[in-house]
């Protein structure tokens, strides 16, 4: 019960409608397992108006539908077989299944039959649902007259919607239809009408801004959309094209198909109607798209009918352009009209996003976004060359992007024939409807998934080929117009050379990190000066491998970059995976800075040692020695900026906090351990018993006054000997005491004792040997 009232009165207020979706489908499957199938069923047919109204493909939409019908007829539950049937009708109707678009009139539901029906058992929600759909398709099919009845007929039922997402809608669709009143302005209107209209459209509107507040993602595109048409009624042209495109983008934005279509149209129809046929088109074509998408047949066919001179380049395409093209470099139309009709907001929008864009996967994800959402594909992917192989780097589809390196070579996904054809030949390959050419067939992935239409293009700067873009679409046919593809070929150019500057930001971004800009509060590298620094407490990781002279004297120059280069890359993760990030690497060694807290150090400093184990097995395999390395840090204050000159200059940290650290690492050496923390880390651990330590020593830095604590961190040590080392901790550490108040002959004692529980405690080794000495 909860749930059903959670997504049908509560949630779409505040969340997206698709979590009401997942609500829906919980709800009902509680319901089935405890046995209240009521609920279970009002669950069901609430998500059968949601997915209408949330823009899913209408084909998905009135399978899930039947499914609730079927369940609904299995349960005997007549109150969902009413309801649910009219809402997949609406679907059908729109699929184009149905005699006339204005009726719901078909395989799932007549209303001349159930009209009188649903009147004699006073159903008022039913009675509502059918006048809400009716009232829904009138609009959309230009029934201005019927509409307009229809809101005055659903007064009566209303009620009965009072929370729900169609109030929402309805609300929506309402103020549509009076401002088209209005526009249309017949004879028969008086200024008391208009003024009325125009009063129920501002508290309409009162509301949905009101509710747009609580969820913008639901509400605010048909807030802004009213508005838009509002502004078109007062001649506020201007300001209506601004909230037309707000209105579409955040249709897009937030997935509702059906309304990025309808914002489109009625922007077209906006623009046709000052003059611009040429603008109009773009958008009238855009609303096509959308409505194809949605699979909404019967609509798209409308338009043809309605508006074939905006739609001619789709028309044309359809009626008479070969099935495979294939040109050189580029496609470029010689008619007028084509060059004319291209979208040259889409492409300044477009281009402007690109430039802006700096972070290679950001670019990429952007880029993607921006082809499919703008060149008539549902799903598409990136292949670059890089280093004389080439590798897909992003694959999107309408709701998600996955921006990874695959080898082209591995790709299952995707067709390769094609790609590879277009790779060997350097020239766009066009298929606008693959079942007609039967040459392509053989490509195992074509064969397989079959898509409508496909476009694939390679992506040159200044001659060089650095990639392809791959598009297809699995819904429409002829869906790549030639308006479209020198709109993709635009956006291609565009994208080499932001490709290019984002590869070359990439590789900056690994000699100075992204912590390190932000620290100093710069936007990105080329805002960074000589002299910029900032001082702020950090905590100091320096690491060094034992003996590397040793180990390096034994490989040749190439060996020893590939060995530390191996080394490193094991390391390096583990510091970034811990909040931290990498000042410089001197030889072997590491220096590395958290800022964000104490624990991030010490952990990340435990799983570096933790990986070593897993590289020293590698290493083994190959019979090659292990690695030991040692590991210090200290937690103080430290600036942080730019050294050098003009020519030449670098990031760095620098003062006691560094120098401090670097020395307690060398002193890892001294007494044989892994990692060694100050008592400055130390203090600052939010639990320091959640690891496992014993204090070692006490040092003073060079030229300073003041003791420094040192405790060594054993959680990474082999179990034998971290579980030694646990036992003999407080032995141990009472053994150093006396060794600092000279008593030798009893720290001796207690360093043996600790031994003899495991001998490879180097640290009481190394104290046994100075107590020796002292003797």
């Amino acid at each position: 019960k909860i749930l059903e009232q959670l997504g049908g009165f509560v949630s779409h207020w505040k969340e997206h409608v698709k979590a009401t979706i997942e609500q829906f489908d919980l709800g009902l499957q509680s319901g089935l397992d405890v046995g209240d199938i009521e609920y279970a069923c009002h669950a069901a047919k609430n998500a059968c108006a949601h997915l209408v109204l949330l823009g899913e493909p209408l084909d998905r939409v009135q399978q899930k539908q039947l499914q609730y019908i079927e369940l609904g007829s299995k349960l005997k539950q007549q109150h969902i077989l009413y309801f649910a049937t009219i809402w997949r009708q609406l679907a059908l109707t729109l699929m184009g299944e149905s005699s006339s678009p204005c009726l719901l009139s078909g395989d799932s539901f007549d209303e001349l039959e159930m009209l009188p029906i649903l009147k004699e058992k006073n159903n008022y929600f039913s009675l509502y649902v059918v006048h809400f759909s009716k009232q829904m398709l009138c609009y959309l099919f230009g029934e201005t007259a019927q509409a307009m009845n229809l809101t005055h007929e659903i007064e009566e039922y209303s009620q009965a919607s009072l929370g729900s997402l169609m109030s929402v809608v309805q609300n929506f669709y309402t103020s549509l239809i009076f401002l088209n009143q209005l526009k249309e302005g017949d004879s028969s209107q008086t200024s008391q009408t208009r003024d009325e209209l125009l009063e129920r459209i501002t508290y309409n509107q009162e509301c949905m801004k009101q509710w747009a507040q609580y969820a913008p993602m639901n509400h605010l595109h048909k807030y802004q959309l009213v508005e838009a048409e509002r502004h078109s009624l007062l001649n506020e042209s201007f300001r209506a094209i601004d909230l037309y495109d707000r209105a579409i983008a955040g249709a897009k934005e937030n997935e509702y198909l059906q309304e990025e279509a309808l914002a489109n149209e009625l922007a077209a129809k906006f623009y046709l109607d000052w003059g611009k046929e040429k603008v109009a088109a773009g958008y009238m074509q855009e609303a096509y798209y959308c409505y194809a998408r949605w699979g909404a047949k019967a609509k798209s066919d409308h338009l043809e009918q309605t508006y074939p001179q905006l739609l001619a380049p789709i028309l044309n395409q359809s009626q008479g352009e070969t099935l495979t093209q294939m040109t050189t470099g580029t496609i470029s139309s010689t008619s007028k009209e084509t060059s004319e009709s291209l979208d040259l907001a889409t492409v300044i929008k477009a281009s402007q996003a690109l430039s802006e864009e700096i972070e290679f996967d950001g670019l990429l994800s952007k880029l993607m976004n921006i082809v499919i959402e703008n060149g008539g594909a549902d799903r598409g992917a990136l292949i670059l060359e890089s280093s004389g192989s080439w590798e897909i780097v992003a694959q999107c589809g309408r709701n998600q992007c996955y921006i990874s390196t695959i080898p082209l070579d591995e790709a299952e996904n995707l067709p390769k024939s094609i790609i590879n054809k277009v790779k060997r030949s350097q020239q766009n390959l066009l298929v606008n409807n693959l079942e007609q050419d039967k040459t392509l067939i053989t490509d195992d992935y074509l064969s397989q998934h079959q898509p409508k239409s496909l476009f694939c293009t390679p992506i040159l700067k200044q001659g060089k080929f650095i990639g392809i873009l791959y598009l297809e679409n699995n819904l429409a046919a002829e869906a790549f117009t030639r308006e479209r593809i020198v709109l993709l070929q635009t956006l291609a150019t565009q994208a080499a050379i932001s490709l290019e500057n984002a590869r070359l930001y990439d590789a900056c971004k690994r000699f100075v990190p992204d912590q390190f800009i932000s620290f100093l509060e710069k936007n990105s590298i080329v805002d960074v000066k000589l002299g910029d620094q900032v001082e702020r407490e950090m905590t100091v990781l320096f690491s060094d491998i034992r003996d590397f002279t040793t180990i390096s004297e034994k490989m040749t120059p190439a060996e020893n970059f590939a060995f530390i280069n191996e080394y490193l890359g094991y390391m390096e993760p583990l510091i970034q995976k811990h909040g931290g990030f990498i000042d410089k690497y001197i030889g072997d060694a590491i220096m590395a800075l958290f800022a964000n807290s104490a624990d991030e150090a010490v952990k990340g400093a435990i799983a570096m040692l933790e990986e070593l184990k897993k590289y020293n097995s590698y290493r083994q395999e190959k019979d090659l020695a292990p690695l030991r390395i040692g590991i210090g840090l200290h937690t103080g204050r430290l600036m942080l900026g730019t050294v050098g000159g003009m020519g030449r200059m670098d990031g760095t940290a620098i003062g006691d906090s560094v120098n401090l650290s670097s020395r307690v690492e060398g002193l890892t050496k001294n007494y044989g351990v892994s990692l060694l923390i100050t008592d400055q880390t130390w203090i600052r651990l939010n639990n320091p018993l959640e690891y496992d330590f014993r204090f070692i020593e006490q040092v003073k830095a060079k030229g300073k006054t003041k003791s420094v604590a040192l405790f060594e961190v054993f959680s990474a040590d082999p179990p034998e000997l971290k579980e030694a080392k646990i036992v003999t901790k407080e032995k141990f550490e009472k053994a150093v005491l006396l060794y600092y108040q000279r008593s030798f002959l009893e720290a001796a004692h207690l360093f043996k004792e600790c031994l003899e529980y495991h001998s490879g405690d180097r640290a009481a080794r190394s104290y046994l040997e100075r107590c020796n000495r002292h003797n």
